[in-house]
């Protein structure tokens, strides 16, 4: 459904690319999930397309044509649990979220409409400590209080609440709170926002934030044995990234030609 084909210049893929921002929303309101599956090795515009997928919470995926049923079976068994979730995250006033993050309403409050999910749907954010706080805070010795709270609702219609609170200790050694990091959710982030930045067509700044993220997940892969195979697992996803926007960066140039 669309055509990116047909743009013959800026404006044109300007308003293609709405036409899909707007089909996510819709679908989206409308309580329905898209998934988009792309060939390895094939141009689909996935910086346009993709945004549907993100919009609903579905997957993108970029397979092998021998692997196609696979894929789709592996969809198909991961059932949506909830609709029209939405997430509202709460930081303490001398956090920030980093530039960039979805759904920014002030440094220290964000609000994201997830859409559909399923019991296996991740979502990642980015934060960092502002530096008048930096300045002023104590060394060491004190804990930060996060909120979350997702309103969602269920299939059989019922509207739900759920407050999530904790607190996390505070930290100056880059060794400590490495050696506490969840290389995991880690690599979930980077995957996600570096997806994120090909859609917008920012491909420069993907290749350096995944040579910054590999830098950081490989020492605390050195620490922390178990989290070796988390760590080579994101490798390889992040291959399949780097795969894909050599593609959509080479047929950019040749439609430039």
């Amino acid at each position: 459904m669309g055509s990116m084909d047909d743009a013959q210049d800026a404006a044109d893929r300007e308003a293609s690319g709405s036409f899909y921002t707007q089909v996510g929303e819709l679908a989206r309101e409308l309580g329905v999930t898209v998934s988009v599956i792309t060939i390895e090795g094939t141009d689909c515009s996935l910086e346009n397309i993709g945004v549907v997928a993100d919009s609903t919470g579905g997957r993108v995926d970029i397979v092998s044509a021998l692997r196609l049923r696979e894929n789709f079976n592996s969809i198909l068994a991961d059932p949506v649990i909830a609709t029209n979730v939405q997430l509202r995250f709460m930081l303490h006033s001398g956090l920030k979220f980093r530039d960039g993050e979805d759904g920014v309403v002030t440094p220290s409050r964000l609000e994201r409409p997830i859409g559909n999910v399923t019991a296996t749907a991740d979502t990642t954010l980015e934060y960092s400590v502002k530096p008048e706080f930096l300045a002023t805070a104590p060394a060491e010795g004190f804990s930060l209080p996060f909120q979350v709270v997702l309103t969602y609702t269920k299939l059989d219609g019922m509207k739900c609440v759920r407050v999530i609170t904790a607190e996390k200790e505070f930290t100056r050694s880059r060794a400590v709170a490495e050696s506490h990091a969840k290389l995991d959710v880690l690599g979930l982030n980077q995957l996600q926002h570096g997806a994120k930045r090909m859609r917008d067509g920012d491909y420069g700044e993907v290749q350096r934030s995944n040579v910054s993220a590999s830098r950081m997940m490989a020492r605390v892969a050195a620490v922390a044995p178990e989290a070796q195979h988390q760590y080579v697992a994101w490798v390889r996803a992040s291959e399949g990234i780097d795969t894909a926007m050599r593609s959509e960066m080479r047929a950019e140039y040749d439609a430039q030609i």
